[in-house]
C-alpha cells in the first residue's frame, strides 16, 4: 500500500452528453484503440499547463 501514498488524488468527472456526441466520442476513441477514459485523458494531457 505504500505505492498509493505517491499517487495524486483523483476527481470523478461526470456529465451528460447527447447520444450523438457520445457516439462521436466513442467512435473517435475506438479508432485509436482506446477507451473513452484513455482518449479523454490523453487529450487533457495534451493541453498546455496554465
Amino acid at each position: 500500500m505504500d505505492s498509493l501514498k505517491d499517487t495524486e488524488p483523483v476527481r470523478r468527472v461526470n456529465f451528460d452528453l447527447p447520444q450523438s456526441k457520445h457516439q462521436k466520442l466513442r467512435i473517435a476513441a475506438t479508432r485509436r484503440d482506446q477507451s473513452i477514459r484513455e482518449f479523454l485523458t490523453e487529450y487533457i494531457d495534451s493541453l498546455p499547463d496554465e
